[in-house]
């Protein structure tokens, strides 16, 4: 059981940390992975950001303004010693977090701070990231992703067959988003559609599939210019026919964009 909040180092009882999410899953990934390796006992607080803050950037201060309180958990006291986030938006609410424990809670940020370093007691970023040297800064080579090696072999089992009568080499093309500071457009769409026109010309099947961030644009533009034998899964949360887990376990090649 965690023990009472903001006792502090050396106190002699488990620390109360709470785990800050959002709908970002591959935040949210990276931040459950490091608790998973950690071993210690966590509380999950989902939060829900409204428009216009899901894709708009808010200024990022201690503040709640950005979420839909009503479809978040609960943040009251007792407040956790420590609380570990991920990205703008789930900072706001740790920043928020340590001012109403009156800065008794930590926070450790995986990923690039948006603005002041100093309310973090540490930031954990991966080599694509560019900072300088400081006190509270942890640089690692890679993000803190995995995969579910058994979700993979379990799709590709119940996907083995659906794919069995493609042509090969069966390439798939995972689509993302735009993130500072790569941009994603028309001429990022224009090469998918050459590579995938490629992969036609030499005999095999192009399978895209977008992603929560791939822009609206852009997954019209692949979908109305796809040359004929390509295949096509837009993403939409929570649904069934998501081919991802199965192309990570069956593709003989990938394309990934930046």
């Amino acid at each position: 059981m965690p023990g009472e909040g903001n006792a502090g180092p050396g106190a002699g009882v488990t620390p109360r940390i709470w785990l800050i999410v959002g709908d970002r899953l591959g935040d949210n990934a990276q931040t459950e992975n490091l608790m998973a390796g950690l071993g210690l006992p966590y509380e999950r607080r989902y939060v829900k950001v409204v428009d216009p803050w899901v894709k708009g950037k808010p200024k990022v201060i201690p503040s709640l303004h950005h979420l839909d309180l009503d479809a978040s958990d609960e943040l009251a006291a007792p407040w956790p010693d420590l609380v570990v986030t991920v990205g703008r938006r789930m900072s706001m609410v740790a920043r928020w977090i340590r001012e109403q424990s009156g800065g008794q809670t930590r926070i450790v940020l995986v990923g690039k701070p948006s603005g002041a370093t100093d309310p973090y007691s540490l930031i954990i970023t991966s080599a694509e990231v560019q900072m300088p040297p400081a006190s509270n800064l942890l640089q690692i080579s890679l993000p803190l992703l995995e995969v579910d090696v058994e979700r993979v072999r379990r799709a590709a089992d119940d996907w083995r067959e659906r794919f069995a009568g493609l042509p090969r080499p069966l390439v798939g093309i995972l689509v993302g988003g735009p993130t500072n500071p790569f941009v994603f457009n028309r001429g990022v769409t224009r090469r998918l559609l050459q590579i995938a026109r490629q992969v036609v010309e030499r005999g095999g099947t192009p399978y895209f599939t977008t992603s929560p961030r791939t822009p609206p644009e852009a997954t019209a533009a692949l979908q109305r210019e796809l040359p004929a034998g390509a295949q096509f899964f837009e993403w939409r949360r929570g649904a069934p026919d998501n081919p991802y887990h199965a192309l990570l376990g069956l593709a003989d090649e990938f394309v990934v964009t930046g």
